[in-house]
This record gives C-alpha cells, sequence and structure tokens, in this order.
C-alpha cells in the first residue's frame, strides 16, 4: 500500500502492485477538477504511448472507456507532431473537431502549457453553418436529440428516426453517388437570370446548353464551362441592354454627384486625346493636321453613353457576381428532388433500397426545405450533393485531423471528412459505451466504416479500457450499466460508493440536492455539476433549484461559449468529455431512462465523476439502475 501524507494527514492511498507506479497521476488525480483541462497532460502512461507516437498510420482510432485519457494522449500527440516536424507542420495545419464551443474552451490552455501553439479548433456545425451560408440554416445536433429524446409520440415520430439512421448511412452515400451519375443523364436544375422582372437566360435555355457538352466529362465540368458560357452571354448582353427603355428612365433621376463624375471624366478622356494627337504632329512632321475646334469632342453624347454604360454595369454586377457563385444551379431543388416518392428516388439512385416510411421521410425533408431549412442529418448530404455540382471544396494545407468523441458522427459525416481533407491523416477519439446521437458509428467493431475509409494496411487501432477519472466504486457502478462492460478496469484510487436517494416529490429533491451540493462544498470540491437528460430538463431544474435556494448555480445551455470551475445544471450531451467533482444526477427514474437506447446517456452522466456521484428519483428506479448488484452502491431514503 502507496500512502500520500501531507501535513500529517492521509490524502490518498493506493494499491502499488495494482498502479502504474506515476507518482504524478497519483497526485493530478486526488485533486479537484479545473476549470481547463490542464495537468492531467504531464500524466501520460505507457499504453498511451501507442497513440502519441504513432507517425506512420493514416487512420488512428483510438476506442477508449470513459476517463481513460483518450483527449489527454490525443494533445500530447499534437505537440509531439508539432515538436518532431517543426520544420514542415505548423500548428495551424492541425484541426481538431470538437464535439461543442464549451469543449474547445475546456481544453484551450493544454497545448500553451505544452510550450506549444493552439492548433485550429472547430466544431463539425460551424463548417456546416460556414459553408450552407445564409441560405440554408441548418438544425445543430443538440437540436436534434432534443427532438429524438423528447418528441416520443409525436406525429412523423418514428419516420423522422428512420431519416435520421438512412440519412447517416453508407447505403445513402452510395445511393448520392449514383444520383450524381443520373443528373449527368438528365435532372439538372437551374435558376434562370433575370433583370427587372424580364428574363435574360432562361433556365430552359441554360438546361439546354448544359447537356449540349460532352457527357463524359463529370458533372463539375461541364457546370464550369456553363458558368463560362454564362459570363461571356452577361457581357454580350450588357453592351445591348445599354439601349433598353428602362436606361433611358435611370438616366432621368441621377443625381449632381454622378453628372460631375461624369464630366471630370470627359474632360480627363478630351485631355488625353489632345496630349495623344500632340505627340502624333511631331512625329509627323510632314502633316500640319490640327484639331478644329472643341465642338469635335461631343460632350453631350459622350456623357450619355458614359452614363447609360455606368447604370448598365451596375446593374449586371450582383448577375456576374452570382454566376461566379454558382447560383444559376438549384441546388436546393436538387435536392429536394430526391425525395418525390419511392419510384422516382430508385429511379434517380439505382435502385436504392428505402426505409419503409419513405413518404413520410419525403414529406418532413420537403417540408424543411420549403422553409429553407435543413435538418441535421441533411446537411453533410445537401453539401456532398452541391459538391459534386460545384467541385469539392479542398483543404490541402491540413496536414492533421483530429475527431474527438469521434463516435457520434455518422460514417458519410467522415467520408466528408476525408473528401474535405485529402492530404490529412486522421485520428479520432472516441467512445461507443457513450455513443448518445442516432448517426452513433462504432469505432472498433469488424464492419465499423473506419476501418475501411482508409483501408486495413493504413489503419490503426488502439484500446484504452483503464479510467483514470473515476474512483474505483465509481467505475465499477458505471462499467456494469453496458453490456460488455467488464472489460473497463478501474485506476486503483478509492472512494466513497454512489449515492441512490430516492425521496417522495419534487420539492423534496431538490431541497436535498441543495444539501448534498452544501455538504460537497463543504468537503472541498469546487466543481459539481447537476445532469439532466435533455436542455428542456435542465431549464426546468435550473429554475426549480433556484426558486429553493439554488441562485448560484449557473445553466449551462448550447450557447455558453466558456467552462468555468463551479456549480453548474447541464444536459449530458453537453457534459461529453468534461469532468467533475461531484456529478448529481437529477432524475434517474424509468421515464428518464428506460428506453434502451437511453442506457448510454444514463452511462455517460456518471461517468463525469471524479470523487462524488449521486443519482436521484422521486419514483422507481431506471431499469439499467435496478440491474445493477447492491454491492454497488448505497442507498438513501428521505
Amino acid at each position: 500500500m502507496k500512502l500520500q501524507i501531507q501535513n500529517g494527514q492521509i490524502r490518498n492511498m493506493f494499491d502499488a502492485s495494482e498502479t502504474i507506479g506515476d507518482e504524478l497521476l497519483q497526485q493530478v488525480l486526488g485533486k479537484g477538477a479545473d476549470s481547463q483541462m490542464k495537468s492531467i497532460v504531464a500524466t501520460i502512461q505507457k499504453e498511451q504511448n501507442a497513440i502519441i507516437r504513432n507517425d506512420k498510420s493514416r487512420m488512428l482510432i483510438v476506442q477508449g472507456a470513459a476517463g481513460s485519457g483518450k483527449t489527454s494522449a490525443a494533445l500530447q500527440r499534437v505537440a509531439y507532431l508539432l515538436y518532431k516536424h517543426r520544420l514542415t507542420i505548423r500548428a495551424d495545419q492541425i484541426v481538431l473537431f470538437s464535439p461543442n464551443p464549451m469543449f474547445t474552451s475546456y481544453i484551450s490552455t493544454v497545448l500553451p502549457e505544452l510550450g506549444e501553439e493552439n492548433m485550429q479548433q472547430t466544431t463539425f456545425q460551424e463548417y456546416l453553418d460556414y459553408w450552407l451560408g445564409s441560405s440554408l440554416q441548418p438544425e445543430d445536433p443538440f437540436d436534434q436529440i432534443e427532438y429524438v429524446l423528447t418528441a416520443q409520440g409525436a406525429p412523423g415520430y418514428e419516420a423522422r428516426l428512420q431519416g435520421i439512421e438512412y440519412k447517416a448511412s453508407e447505403a445513402f452515400l452510395q445511393a448520392l453517388q449514383n444520383y450524381g451519375m443520373w443528373l449527368g443523364r438528365e435532372g439538372m436544375r437551374f435558376n434562370g437570370i433575370r433583370i427587372r422582372d424580364r428574363d435574360l437566360i432562361t433556365a430552359e435555355r441554360m438546361r439546354a446548353k448544359f447537356y449540349s457538352y460532352d457527357r463524359s466529362l463529370p458533372l463539375f465540368n461541364r457546370v464550369v464551362l456553363l458558368q463560362e458560357w454564362l459570363l461571356n452571354e452577361l457581357a454580350s448582353l450588357e453592351r445591348m441592354e445599354r439601349e433598353a427603355p428602362w436606361v433611358e428612365e435611370e438616366l432621368n433621376y441621377l443625381d449632381t454627384e454622378q453628372y460631375v463624375e461624369v464630366f471630370g471624366m470627359l474632360h480627363k478622356e478630351k485631355e488625353l486625346l489632345d496630349l495623344a494627337e500632340h505627340f502624333a504632329v511631331v512625329r509627323e512632321k510632314m502633316s500640319n493636321k490640327r484639331r478644329e475646334d472643341e465642338g469635335d469632342f461631343d460632350f453631350a453624347q459622350r456623357e450619355e453613353d458614359l452614363l447609360r454604360r455606368r447604370i448598365v454595369k451596375e446593374s449586371f454586377k450582383p448577375l456576374r457576381k452570382s454566376v461566379k457563385k454558382f447560383s444559376f444551379v438549384d441546388v436546393k431543388g436538387i435536392y429536394g428532388q430526391l425525395f418525390e416518392g419511392g419510384a422516382a428516388y430508385r429511379e434517380k439512385t439505382n435502385g436504392a433500397v428505402i426505409p419503409p416510411l419513405w413518404p413520410e421521410i419525403c414529406r418532413q425533408t420537403k417540408e424543411k426545405l420549403f422553409r429553407n431549412e435543413l435538418f441535421h442529418e441533411d446537411a453533410t448530404p445537401y453539401l456532398y450533393v452541391k459538391e459534386l455540382i460545384e467541385g469539392v471544396r479542398t483543404n490541402t494545407e491540413i496536414r492533421y485531423v483530429f475527431v474527438d468523441e469521434g463516435q457520434d458522427y455518422s460514417s458519410f459525416q467522415y467520408e466528408y471528412l476525408k473528401k474535405l481533407f485529402p492530404r490529412a491523416r486522421m485520428t479520432v477519439l472516441g467512445d461507443f459505451g457513450q455513443a448518445i446521437f442516432m448517426q452513433a458509428t462504432s469505432l472498433d467493431a469488424s464492419d465499423s466504416p473506419l476501418l475501411r475509409l482508409f483501408g486495413e494496411a493504413e489503419t490503426s487501432l488502439v484500446r484504452l479500457v483503464r479510467s483514470y477519472r473515476s474512483t474505483r466504486e465509481i467505475v465499477e457502478f458505471t462499467k456494469s450499466m453496458l453490456p460488455g462492460g467488464e472489460e473497463i478496469a478501474p485506476f486503483e484510487r478509492g472512494g466513497q460508493k454512489p449515492l441512490l436517494t430516492r425521496l417522495d416529490g419534487g420539492e423534496k429533491r431538490d431541497a436535498q440536492i441543495l444539501a448534498d451540493i452544501a455538504a460537497l462544498r463543504a468537503e472541498g470540491f469546487d466543481s459539481i455539476a447537476v445532469i439532466t437528460k435533455t436542455a428542456a430538463e435542465s431549464r426546468e431544474a435550473h429554475e426549480s433549484l433556484r426558486i429553493h435556494g439554488g441562485e448560484a448555480l449557473q445553466l449551462i445551455t448550447k450557447e455558453t461559449l466558456n467552462f468555468e470551475k463551479g456549480m453548474m445544471v447541464i444536459p449530458v450531451y453537453l457534459a461529453k468529455g468534461v469532468e467533475f467533482d461531484a456529478v448529481l444526477v437529477y432524475d434517474s427514474s424509468p421515464e428518464a431512462y428506460g428506453r434502451d437506447n437511453e442506457r448510454k446517456l444514463l452511462y455517460t452522466a456518471c461517468t463525469r465523476a471524479m470523487h462524488r456521484l449521486h443519482l436521484y428519483t422521486t419514483g422507481d428506479w431506471s431499469p439499467f439502475v435496478q440491474a445493477l448488484p447492491a454491492n454497488l452502491y448505497e442507498k438513501a431514503t428521505y
């Protein structure tokens, strides 16, 4: 047995035969949770070196249990790569996709602490928002999961779930690839170019021109040829438009400043003409030509010509700009026509198999598109179709891509990331035990799409099964919730067993939670989270606790950008990747965590705790709690 003693008091006890023997690790794990992820990165263990120093694999997959140090190892890996390749790789050539902006704040100090510049950090949602622009409003993943967790029984609910699952699949990706080939033969849709409620170039004319090009050319190349043709057509139409009646009308409404500007331009033009003729006279001494008088320069006609040219040029400027941005392609219509019915879909996608509730999926998707919105599950496929037509937006500068909480990405999204960063090596970190989103991807199953993304020869898989975050008692409790959780090994740091508290009514529960928070703070725990299932429950719990005296509790929402140590109420999906001294699960009833797809939600909530874990209910316990051996927890009833 190894003891850590400070000022005559035992601070920590460890079984020296079971621990790795890293005293710094023991000290760090005995401390409270910090407001940023800092000193834990100094405690990397031997099994994590396989992650840090892997310099060969194009794809490195890390399947790690909750609290196994996945993110710590990944950040050390970044520091290692920046140091080893300091002459060839810069920090801005590495990008990390975080689960949410708050998590980005949580890890923001790590690399500077290691003496390295911070890499680029973003979320996949921020990327989607940027490239979709203002034309379409995509739903974010947190609104999607709120719907999944709260809308049971609502009309169309089962169809939406089928749509989420299908649109995240490799089957849908293959269907869209086939759709691209179909568009090469027929079905392209264009937006006509109009000026003053008049067609300049119709959609029908564009379509005819597009399909006149060599059909062996890729879709994108033909769109570029059409773009060039449109720009030339606009240049010709612009010259013709100067004589249009509306231009004459515009001349009558020009202000004085515009006339003065044109008058000045004409004087400069005349001076240049006079100067040119002067040199011509010098050169041609045999000629005695002279300008007869200024009347030869017709100011009035030149002024009108210049003004007409400027009026038309300004009117055509946004048309040229929109053509350069491919706005003449009706991408929304092209994506939307996929959802016109089962027979039409199979025709366009070479016989793709469709979900049973496809008609309702189509109705929901088209209704969303009509409002210029996208479901979260449609955002990546929509961009994929857009890039089939307009060309792939690749970033060849990025050399390494890190994906944290990688189990929450779909196979479709991984294919998209691979295409987006063609020169990059990828490191994916996650825990399928915490796969709480419907589009989840298994990281280490034999049929995982990640194992096929770059090929077996260029892929390495590392499994981390030892959990360092939580005490032994908390790990034993949480791992028993998961099928196959027996392989998770706790770090030998002892503590109290999780406490299960049943109360008679919500008011008593809130009062007890506040009393427990006060007791935990008296013990010296500063980072305390009341974790709820959903954002809606977080708002209700926060308000109820505030009324009963919990004014100091901060409500964490998807808009929260900075993670700060303290007391908070937070939905479980925003707490992913973060740790707290103490976790209080607000409602552990069957109503909150009763369905099988809610098992991992409860597991994720409980595994956020480092030192203390409390669960509450005002009725029965969740079946996932009831199934646990009684020796893994303590009970309290009030």
